[in-house]
């Protein structure tokens, strides 16, 4: 296993911003810029959306918390590039496992068509994210 696959360290707190807060500041401004604008034509940026990721970052930011006993913060002694390639990887594989059950469900014809081009979509972005994570990876680490 590459040192990009190894388990990393707990966190250790610090006088650091915590990430999440930032994350939930960036999809706050997100909203504002939404409400601002005409309705969004695309469904996944609508504001009401906006609004429940941002409600679902703060209960993983809870989780964390009470899991790690400490806030997600920069420089916590994790190296948040392995953190993100582990995750993206995660993401791609379950993002193949939700196409190929998708197949198997009983959406209407139409919405089925609909789902699958989104799901093929975040997929084909999830192997890119991998991609770009690694060569990030490669290029500060030369491996």
């Amino acid at each position: 296993m590459g040192d990009h696959l190894k388990p990393q360290p707990a966190p250790a707190a610090n006088d650091k911003a915590a990430v999440w807060d930032l994350v939930a500041q960036d999809l706050e401004q997100d909203e504002g810029r939404l409400a601002a604008g005409p309705m969004p034509s695309r469904p996944w940026a609508e504001r009401h959306v906006v609004a429940l990721v941002r409600a679902d970052a703060k209960a993983r930011d809870v989780y964390g918390r009470e899991h790690y006993g400490t806030p997600l913060q920069a420089g916590n002694g994790r190296d948040a590039l392995v953190d993100a390639y582990q995750e993206a990887l995660d993401l791609a594989v379950y993002l193949r496992q939700a196409l190929e059950e998708q197949r198997e469900s009983a959406f209407t014809p139409d919405r089925q068509d609909y789902v699958v081009e989104h799901l093929t979509l975040l997929y084909a972005n999830a192997r890119g994210t991998v991609r770009h994570l690694r060569w990030l990876l490669y290029a500060r680490d030369g491996r």
